[in-house]
């Protein structure tokens, strides 16, 4: 079975939609869409080097990635998870198949 969204997703088609009409405003507003994203890429720069804060951490989870997120795997009061493994095995023989 291959990988990704299922059938019928949309969600790829939905962000496209949005990035397209990013694209359009930047054009219209500065005459291309290489100049725009130039242009906003130097205002992120410059709210990054004030130190805003909701701005520099987008700015260092996009440079260098989200850190990947913690997760704890423990059973009750931090102990280890007890694991049980058992195997029962039963043999059919004609004198016990009760047939």
């Amino acid at each position: 079975m291959p990988a990704g969204a299922p059938l019928g997703n949309q969600n790829a088609k939905k962000g496209k939609r949005f990035q397209k009409a990013i694209e359009r405003v930047l054009a219209r507003k500065y005459g291309d869409v290489d100049a725009g994203y130039e242009a906003l890429a130097e205002k992120y720069l410059e709210l990054a080097e004030a130190k805003d804060q909701p701005i520099l951490k987008d700015f260092v989870d996009r440079s260098d990635g989200k850190p990947v997120q913690a997760l704890e795997h423990s059973g009750p009061d931090g102990e280890a998870i007890e694991t049980k493994n058992s195997l029962s095995v039963t043999f059919v023989t004609p004198e016990n198949a009760g047939g």
